[in-house]
C-alpha cells in the first residue's frame, strides 16, 4: 500500500458516502491486484444514476487536460494531485462498453458497496 495513494481513496471514499447520488466506489487498475506500486496512478470507479451530473471534488486534485471523456455511457476524468487518478463514474448498469469489460476482467476491489452492486460486478468478472 502506498501512502499517497491510501490518502486519495479515504478522500473518494468520504466523497462517496456523503452523497446521496453516489452509489458505490471500487478500486481498478493495478493497485485492485496489489500490483500497484509508488509511481502507478489509481483507477476508481464511481457508481451513479446519473454520469453527466456528478463533478469530482477538487479535494481529490486538479482536472487534466480539459477531460472527462466519454466512455460508453461513463465519464472518465483525469485527476492530477499526490497521486493521479483516473476516475470512471459509471452508470448503475456498468460496464457500458469494450473499455469497462476489460477493466472489470482485470479486478475491481469495492470499496464503498452499500448495495452490493459492485461486488456483485467483481463476483463476475472471476
Amino acid at each position: 500500500e502506498h501512502p499517497a495513494a491510501h490518502a486519495a481513496l479515504l478522500v473518494a471514499d468520504e466523497w462517496v458516502s456523503t452523497s446521496e447520488s453516489l452509489l458505490g466506489l471500487a478500486i481498478m487498475g493495478s493497485h485492485a491486484v496489489a500490483a500497484g506500486g509508488p509511481t502507478s496512478d489509481l483507477d476508481l470507479l464511481v457508481l451513479t444514476a446519473q454520469p453527466g451530473q456528478v463533478v469530482p471534488p477538487g479535494s481529490l486534485g486538479t482536472a487534466h487536460r480539459g477531460l472527462p471523456i466519454r466512455l460508453g455511457r461513463a465519464l472518465g476524468h483525469q485527476i492530477r494531485g499526490s497521486v493521479p487518478i483516473d476516475l470512471v463514474i459509471g452508470p448503475l448498469d456498468w460496464p457500458t462498453d469494450g473499455g469497462g469489460e476489460n477493466a472489470l476482467a482485470n479486478g475491481i476491489v469495492p470499496v464503498n458497496d452499500p448495495q452490493r452492486r459492485l461486488e456483485s460486478l467483481r463476483r463476475r468478472s472471476q
